[in-house]
């Protein structure tokens, strides 16, 4: 049996030896305690090594910390990993990057490097990440689920890649998310209606992809919402009037869609449009004269739908439009000369319709003009003179 004595030193040095392997410092970053030892300064060191990303730099593992793209702490803890300093790309998968090495990363840009493959879920374990820029890459597989659990995240950025499957339930966690940008991804499948409890977002953009099913009414609660982009996808159903309760929504970009129903007449409570796009739907009934509160707007395209009626002379309100886009339409009527008032008016859209009566000759008055198109009506009468009052007018059609 060991002395006492040796039974005591034994147990001393047992004890330096953990205190040397662990210990807490504070960041000045985020003045938080964060793990920061030598042994995970070598743990990370080692994985951004056999990467093999930096092979051209150094293999100095000791000067980690000024090799391109890398950034580190105080503690000399990686906490960013951006792409733009680095000066080749290298065709690989994510995978090979060991995310378990990683607890104080912050930033990962790894926009255009050639990455293929799949998201590993083992990203899942980047605890302290905000910010995920994979775009322009090569990416395939399915999303994974474990970024639900990086409740730190405040932007993604997936947009130009080539997943297989739908946005997971799980990413409805992410309660410190403020943009999630996944434009041309390929992805498919419904609009997670979890994604209503990430009430910080600002911009979600989901266009040019393979979405089917309805909008989620829970998208209401998007509250901070300010972009809003679905474009070209195969989203079904109405719009839904929960939508009316983003009071901060500036870009609404519904276009190219199945959409179908009347425009909610609660789409007038948007007063912080500028660009409302629903062209290329199966939108129907009349243009809701809510739309007059819209004061803001500056884009208003409402083009290639089932659209029928008049046209509001309400829209005479919408001092900021520079774009009118309503052809394609079942619109009839007179042409309002109430559009005469609309001095900032550049681009005039109302062909396909089912408009009748001569063309106003207030619409004379509309010294911004350069495109007009009011061809394939029933209008009668002669082109008013004053049509050439619109001394820029480039391209008219009648």
């Amino acid at each position: 049996m060991a002395s006492p004595v040796v039974w005591i030193i034994s147990l001393v040095l047992s004890y330096v030896s953990i205190a040397l392997r662990v210990g807490f410092v504070s960041t000045s970053a985020t003045g938080s305690t964060t793990l920061a030892t030598a042994s995970l300064q070598d743990m990370e060191a080692n994985a951004l090594l056999r990467t093999g990303w930096w092979s051209r730099y150094s293999n100095d593992t000791s000067k980690r910390c000024k090799w391109p793209g890398i950034s580190c702490n105080k503690a000399g803890s990686v906490t960013r990993i951006d792409q733009q300093y680095i000066t080749w790309k290298v065709l690989g998968k994510l995978e090979i990057l060991n995310f378990s090495c990683f607890p104080n990363l912050v930033y990962l840009d790894l926009t255009a490097f050639g990455i293929n493959g799949s998201i590993p879920s083992q990203i899942g374990e980047l605890s302290s990440l905000e910010y995920l820029n994979l775009s322009h890459n090569f990416l395939t597989g399915e999303l994974p689920q474990s970024l639900g659990k990086l409740t730190r995240l405040k932007e993604i950025n997936l947009f130009y890649n080539s997943f297989e499957g739908s946005i997971p339930i799980d990413w409805g966690n992410m309660k410190s998310l403020m943009s999630l940008q996944m434009r041309s991804c390929n992805i498919r499948g419904p609009i997670p209606y979890t994604l209503g409890n990430v009430t910080l977002l600002k911009q979600l953009d989901l266009s040019h992809n393979l979405i089917t099913g309805a909008i989620p009414p829970t998208l209401g609660g998007l509250i901070n919402l300010e972009i809003l982009r679905f474009t070209s996808n195969q989203i079904n159903g109405l719009i839904p009037s929960s939508l009316s309760n983003l009071s901060r929504l500036s870009q609404l970009y519904l276009d190219s869609n199945l959409l179908e129903g009347p425009i909610p007449r609660e789409i007038g409570n948007l007063r912080s449009l500028s660009e409302m796009i629903l062209s290329q739907n199966k939108l129907n009934g009349s243009i809701p004269s809510s739309i007059s509160n819209l004061s803001r707007l500056s884009s208003l395209y409402l083009d290639s739908n089932l659209l029928h009626g008049p046209i509001p002379r309400e829209i005479e309100n919408l001092k900021s439009l520079s774009e009118l886009i309503l052809s394609r339409n079942k619109l009839g009527g007179l042409i309002p000369s109430s559009l005469s008032t609309l001095s900032s008016l550049c681009w005039l859209y109302l062909n396909s319709n089912l408009l009748e009566g001569p063309i106003p000759q207030e619409m004379g008055n509309l010294k911004a003009l350069r495109y007009l198109d009011l061809s394939n009506n029933k209008l009668i009468g002669p082109i008013p003179s004053r049509i050439g009052n619109c001394s820029i007018l480039e391209e008219f059609s009648e």
